[in-house]
């Protein structure tokens, strides 16, 4: 319990917005879409998917596309 919760704040800290979530029941698969608001963070991707995956019950996060 609170893992979306986790990631979501991570990517708030980030300065991003979020466009879309997809979750694939009954797999454990999270997609989310999301921009940055804060042209300064959008370089710092790694250090936001670093904090997600030190985060407990977070197994992997992937990049799927970014413009």
């Amino acid at each position: 319990p609170g893992i979306l919760s986790d990631v979501l704040r991570i990517i708030s800290d980030y300065s991003g917005n979020i466009l879309t979530i997809h979750q694939r029941i009954p797999s454990t698969v999270l997609i989310i879409e999301y921009q940055h608001s804060d042209l300064e963070h959008t370089g710092d991707v790694s250090g936001m998917i670093a904090a997600m995956e030190s985060k407990a019950g977070v197994h992997h996060i992937k990049i799927l596309a970014k413009e």
